[in-house]
């Protein structure tokens, strides 16, 4: 499911854990202090049936509590009062009384262990590493704790020292569902997708009964477009015995289908899914999703009003709601957005503080607050960033666009390679920088009957990655890519008068495209500049636009981007058809007109009013396109002179054109 996934908090080691009993210290036994009959069997009893604050209460009758010293005869209750506390969420006395017990006892690996939990519950990252550390000294290679190091270290953003700690807690022998869970989701998080679908199979196969790792594995599946196989490993799946597992596998089911192109029954699968576990916060916000990506803005809306009501401090909520909401000064969301700012600012970590500034961005936009608004988009995007730029190397885009353009110049030189010239005949790549009016004509032309637009497929980059390695330049090569490419949609060609592909960054294979698809039109969507950067850094863009948080970024990117397309137009000019936002939606009739006769389209009056197509936009767009064509976002940039005032004079320096 795309989410940031939670890590498995629940890593403190029970009494009966054997990794760590099997080596903690010969002192600890169970002998009843002689002082005081403890009754062992009523001490148990409560703490299995977890009434741990009852447990706690029923040892301090017995004079067991943190006010009292241990000693080796009863530290077996001290060890079952440090977890009661643990789960009363009472860190500071888990704390204390681990500290009482490893005086006497101090190479107790249980009560290390539960000790380093309690810290780092408690936010103690740092002491809670170095509690496992010293844990590991006596009992190296143990895979429990080297699982709860590895929590810690993720905490504590030790991003490749958790990766290695939790391999080496699997090389251990630690097979629990919750090693392969917190592993597999990190590699996720750091985009390392292969490693991670590699992690989460491995981690299925050897815990097939558990919910959340079958997710995970579909979820990575899913990732990398593979719907089919995850659908199938999901439906093979028996009917879990509780509400929330089925409802995590209906969730899973809807977006396998969402990716399948079903959004019927796609919908339907997740409000089954939020019916069976209304209390479900990462069900709801797929739901929401999905309403939003087809058009029905009112129950989405709905969605995150509730999930609002419920937890008002849920941000990520609010940035969401602020994408469907029109406002005013006096919009009540808007007051609330501010309300929350003013009190939690100093409160809040930066993952939800970014979402916060977002949020407020778009309502002081909407209200006219063009100062507000200026301070809370810098802001929510440099939070943003921190993580982000981790991920962005412009070495490497341009690496690639260079290299590409080599490739086209090579098939330029040798036109006897290719040999069906009318090959894709049907269809039109869209490319250029994203929110530059690309999907409004993608909108557009799905208005054709039996037209089939794919979105943001990556299909033609997973089919160029695939043959990267053999770096053959040969009609044979061309003919592969073409198969790989429509084996990857799983559709015929043939069967739809006209297919649109919009993913967006194709420009950098555009001359591939070309020599691939011969009979094909490529559609370059641009806008002003100015305007493109100021709706990319406004977007709060998902994975795999990882510059799109920072405004020079961008600015290396628009003009990368230029200058191949530059390059393809002069190479490729039967071929290209330029689309410029700023024509198409002044002049909508003559604009879209000229376009759908390039393309050699029968005209039909259905093209003037995209906003009517019923197809689903899983974009940042996706609220845009259901509007009339308007003007509305021209020359919006100049709102926010002062971001881009520094990037106005060197666009103009460099000769485009921005009045």
């Amino acid at each position: 499911m795309i989410k940031k996934r939670r890590q498995e908090n629940q890593d403190l080691p029970s009494a009966k854990s054997k990794s760590l009993t099997a080596k903690a210290s010969s002192n600890k036994n169970t002998t009843i202090p002689s002082k005081t009959n403890i009754n062992a069997g009523h001490v148990s009893e409560l703490f299995e049936a977890g009434e741990y604050k009852a447990t706690v209460d029923l040892l301090k009758s017995y004079e067991i509590s943190e006010n009292n010293r241990p000693n080796s005869n009863n530290i077996r209750f001290y060890d079952i009062l440090i977890e009661c506390f643990f789960h009363i969420k009472e860190f500071k006395k888990a704390i204390d009384c681990s500290n009482s017990v490893l005086k006497i006892d101090p190479k107790n690996l249980m009560i290390l262990a539960k000790k380093a939990s309690s810290q780092r519950m408690s936010g103690a990252t740092s002491q809670a590493i170095r509690t496992l550390e010293e844990a590991l000294a006596i009992s190296p290679n143990n895979p429990a704790l080297l699982y709860n190091l590895g929590n810690a270290l993720q905490d504590n953003k030790e991003i490749e020292r958790a990766l290695n700690t939790y391999q080496a807690s699997i090389t251990a022998g630690n097979s629990s569902p919750e090693c392969y869970r917190n592993y597999g989701s990190l590699l996720l998080e750091e985009r390392r997708y292969n490693e991670a679908l590699a992690i989460a199979s491995e981690g299925y196969e050897k815990n097939m009964q558990d919910i959340k790792i079958l997710i995970l594995f579909t979820d990575c599946l899913c990732i990398q477009q593979s719907y089919d196989k995850a659908y199938s490993i999901i439906c093979a799946r028996s009917k879990p015995n509780n509400d929330k597992d089925a409802a995590l596998l209906y969730a899973m089911r809807s977006q396998c289908l969402d990716g399948l192109g079903d959004k019927k029954e796609s919908i339907n699968l997740a409000e089954e899914a939020d019916l069976l576990d209304p209390n479900n916060t990462h069900i709801k916000f797929q739901l929401a999703s999905l309403y939003t990506y087809n058009g029905h803005l009112d129950k989405s809306k709905d969605i995150l009003e509730q999930i609002i009501k419920k937890d008002l401090l849920n941000f990520e909520a609010h940035r969401r709601l602020s994408h469907l909401t029109r406002y005013s000064s006096e919009h009540y969301h808007y007051k609330q957005l501010r309300a929350l700012y003013n009190k939690q600012v100093n409160q809040l970590g930066d993952d939800h503080l970014k979402l916060l500034h977002f949020a407020l961005a778009k309502a002081a936009e909407d209200s006219k607050e063009f100062t507000e608004a200026s301070f809370h988009l810098a802001e929510g995007n440099r939070l943003v960033n921190i993580d982000a730029a981790k991920h962005f190397n412009f070495s490497d885009w341009m690496q690639t666009a260079f290299k590409h353009l080599e490739i086209d110049r090579i098939f330029c030189a040798k036109p006897e390679m290719i040999k069906d010239k009318t090959r894709g005949n049907n269809m039109v790549f869209i490319v250029g920088m994203p929110r530059s009016g690309s999907t409004l004509t993608e909108n557009i032309l799905s208005m054709k009957e039996n037209a089939l637009d794919l979105g943001e497929t990556n299909a033609f980059q997973i089919a160029v990655d695939h043959l990267e390695e053999k770096k053959i330049l040969s009609a044979e090569m061309l003919d592969k890519l073409y198969e790989l490419y429509f084996s990857r949609l799983n559709i015929k060609p043939t069967d739809y008068s006209l297919i649109t592909d919009k993913s967006l960054y194709n420009w950098r294979f555009a001359g591939l495209i070309m020599h691939c698809f011969p009979g094909a039109k490529i559609i370059h969507s641009y806008r002003n500049p100015l305007d493109n950067m100021l709706s990319i850094f406004k977007a709060f863009f998902p994975l795999g636009n990882e510059y799109a948080f920072d405004l020079e970024s961008i600015f290396k990117v628009y003009q990368l981007q230029a200058q191949c397309m530059n390059h393809y137009k002069k190479r490729h000019p039967n071929q290209f058809i330029n689309s410029c936002y700023e024509e198409l939606v002044s002049n909508p009739q003559a604009s879209i007109k000229k376009l759908i006769n390039y393309l050699g389209i029968e005209w039909s009056d259905y093209f003037l009013r995209p906003e009517q197509s019923n197809r689903k936009v899983s974009t940042t767009s996706s609220v845009e396109v259901r509007q009339p064509i308007h003007s509305k976002s021209i020359k919006k940039w100049e709102q926010f002179s002062q971001l881009l005032q520094p990037y106005a004079d060197e666009f103009k320096r460099l000769g485009y054109e921005i009045d």
